[in-house]
């Protein structure tokens, strides 16, 4: 059972004028890491943990067109891809420091159509059923982007989304630089179903300084494109409070060269592994009572990720502990997702996920299961 929660967040203040809000949000987990080996075949100890996130914000709504948003969140020292803190380890092992760090810090424009922020912000670039195949939402950036919608072509609607940022290197610090693109096509069609797809290219350029980043992930550059799809389609069983199916897939190829004689020894290892893709699928049923609750999501999803197909620093941490120290590397990977979320309430719900993965090219494998309590206030 585990989860992320939800972008939407409730007010916790408000003031009389409803410009300035106060929001926060807090997860409680549990996480189970169960018959896993490393790389070289041995035996990882298993470890079960409790870990919290904690999130505080603050907005100013200046006007419809502006917004001023600030955010801190716990964080690992060392550590860009989680905002969780260890609070107790039944398996023996130490408790994480507290450590808070500012995530977000931006100001936001929009008019007509268009979008766009100055500062520090999630990734704003379309990820198909919000997967964090290639970004992962904790790695928030810091830069300019720009989002705007442009004329329909045949009944479709298409919106261009592009930026540059400045990349984490653990929780304070900044090193690589991204530029990316990104078309996003909006389609209805025939019989309740909904089509959206992508078109993006990310450019990583490695800056080859970093304090916490390892692996050889500050010194690569990579140029990535990724295409996304997702299929939505609206179902009315009733009683069994069915109400849509949604497909969805991602196709990831990294298209710098990479030498067989490269310095870095993973780099010279794994010159030529640059693809990966993943597939998922998810069924749901929307909220039935007054206050938002009674909403429920089923989702499987399989992914098949080469070693450099994206940046490890920046991909998503939540399937194994391979890695070290705070730096998690979920590359060179094959596996599979299985997650239910209930909704008690809009403000609260619960989320279970298991993963079952293992290493494309060596012995190392994770099995780990995650019951996550999400309370927004």
């Amino acid at each position: 059972m585990l989860g992320a929660a939800s972008s939407a967040q409730a007010a916790l203040w408000t003031s009389e004028d409803q410009k300035l809000e106060i929001f926060a949000d807090t997860r409680l987990r549990f996480e189970k890491d169960f018959d896993s080996r490393k790389e070289s075949g041995e035996k990882r100890d298993d470890r079960d943990r409790l870990r919290m996130r904690a999130r505080l914000g603050a907005r100013y709504v200046f006007d419809e067109h502006f917004r001023l948003q600030v955010r801190a969140r716990t964080n690992p020292e060392g550590g860009q891809q989680s905002s969780n803190i260890t609070i107790a380890d039944f398996s023996g092992n130490d408790r994480d420091d507290f450590h808070m760090a500012l995530d977000q810090w931006f100001v936001e424009g929009k008019s007509n159509g268009v979008k766009t922020w100055l500062g520090r912000n999630s990734f704003p670039f379309w990820q198909h059923n919000d997967a964090e195949v290639l970004w992962n939402d904790n790695v928030t950036i810091a830069g300019a982007y720009f989002q705007s919608e442009l004329p329909n072509l045949f009944d479709t609607a298409v919106q261009v989304r592009a930026g540059h940022f400045a990349l984490p290197d653990g929780h304070r610090d900044f090193t690589n630089q991204l530029t990316a693109a990104q078309l996003v096509f909006d389609q209805s069609l025939a019989a309740n179903w909904v089509l959206r797809y992508s078109l993006g290219y990310f450019y990583i350029n490695g800056s080859g300084e970093a304090r916490y980043l390892s692996d050889g992930n500050a010194n690569r550059d990579y140029k990535i494109g990724a295409a996304s799809i997702q299929v939505e389609h609206a179902l009315d069983l009733g009683a069994y409070r069915l109400d849509f199916i949604r497909f969805g897939g991602d196709l990831i190829r990294n298209f710098e060269s990479y030498s067989r004689n490269d310095s870095d020894p993973v780099t010279a290892q794994y010159h030529d592994d640059k693809s990966g893709f993943a597939v998922s699928t998810t069924v749901g049923g929307k909220a039935i009572r007054p206050n938002g609750g009674g909403r429920w999501h089923l989702n499987y999803m399989y992914a098949y990720i080469e070693k450099l197909a994206i940046n490890g620093a920046y991909g998503q941490s939540n399937w194994v502990r391979w890695g070290e120290g705070a730096q998690s590397d979920v590359t060179n990977m094959k596996g599979h997702e299985i997650g239910l979320r209930y909704w008690f309430s809009k403000n609260v719900d619960i989320n279970n996920r298991l993963f079952l993965v293992d290493s494309i090219t060596t012995e190392q494998d994770g099995n780990r299961f995650r019951v996550d309590l999400n309370i927004r206030f």
